[in-house]
């Protein structure tokens, strides 16, 4: 879509009434600026057209596509190798939160295999990207359910002045008031 906005704003201006600019410019101008605008519209069109026409046939679904980033990070991760599979940590935790569990038994289920084979992506920094709970090096356990869980319950104020929610969140307690009554 991006690709198309200038020609969709050249094409508005094509069409805009320029009343208020031909009192300020003569009408040679202006038509002179309208002409110019189309003539780029054209160019840049044609260039586009050619662009896509002289490309390699796989490589241009990279250029339009209806599958949401939630989808793409979805399918890059059922579908790939180790190496597809592990950009997942460079994306927000959002677009694979549906399916964390497929991906904590992967890390779970391979680290072993990459500390021995040492791939050349299985570096500290990559190591550092992937969450605390789902990292075996970082001695933490539960996995990333656990740290998702979280009970809350209306808890009156010791004061008695504000109703509030208190909940365990991962482990730590936080609460939440609802202001004097």
């Amino acid at each position: 879509m991006n690709l198309f906005t200038p020609l969709i704003g050249l094409g508005l201006l094509l069409n805009l009434d320029l009343t208020d600019v031909t009192n300020t410019f003569s009408e040679a101008t202006v038509e002179l600026l309208k002409n110019t605008a189309m003539v780029w519209g054209i160019i840049l069109t044609v260039l586009f057209g050619l662009f896509l026409a002289l490309m390699n046939k796989e490589y241009r679904k990279c250029f339009y596509s209806v599958e949401s980033a939630c989808q793409n990070t979805r399918r890059v991760f059922l579908e790939g190798d180790d190496v597809m599979r592990r950009t997942i940590f460079g994306t927000t935790r959002a677009y694979w939160s549906s399916f964390d569990d497929k991906v904590e038994n992967w890390v779970r289920n391979s680290w072993e295999r990459w500390e021995e084979m040492k791939p050349e992506w299985f570096t500290d920094v990559w190591r550092g990207s992937v969450p605390e709970e789902l990292n075996p090096s970082t001695g933490v356990r539960g996995g990333a359910m656990a740290k998702k869980k979280t009970i809350w319950q209306v808890a009156p104020d010791p004061e008695g002045e504000a109703e509030g929610l208190v909940g365990l969140v991962g482990g730590g307690l936080m609460s939440m008031s609802s202001g004097g009554k």
